[in-house]
């Protein structure tokens, strides 16, 4: 995989902190490996295999969740009508999303609210760098 050059960046750093992620992605070997990646820097996650099972894992964590990384296209739910969903949901809204896809995607994530794009296929690092780690 390979890195962006510049991917966008979540503002703020999450290093130092007790840091709990949504992890919304259908891919089960992508979701594996930031599961991975999560367990290597001693974070929690809730992970979900579409957009509605991420809605209600936000739902339920939202007091002490540090963001939400979110596939675009996923069944049930895109992760663009996750963004929205949160986004326009006043207790919730604060959440930064993340949303991860094929490049062509960055401007309607953007457009959607999504705080950061991660473009696919990514690694580790790139994936650390999103988080402004």
């Amino acid at each position: 995989m390979v890195d962006t050059d510049s991917p966008t960046r979540l503002p703020g750093h999450l290093e130092d902190h007790v840091v709990h992620v949504v992890i919304a992605e259908d891919n089960a070997i992508t979701r594996r490996m930031i599961e991975l990646a999560m367990i290597q820097l001693g974070w929690t996650f809730d992970s979900a295999a579409d957009g509605l099972e991420g809605l209600s894992a936000v739902k339920r964590t939202a007091h002490n969740l540090a963001c939400v990384l979110a596939d675009i296209e996923m069944p049930k739910m895109t992760g663009i009508e996750l963004t929205k969903a949160l986004k326009s949901n006043p207790s919730l809204a604060h959440v930064p999303v993340v949303l991860m896809g094929t490049p062509d995607w960055e401007s309607q994530a953007m457009a959607a609210g999504c705080d950061a794009f991660l473009a696919k296929p990514f690694s580790v690092s790139a994936l650390l760098d999103t988080l402004n780690l």
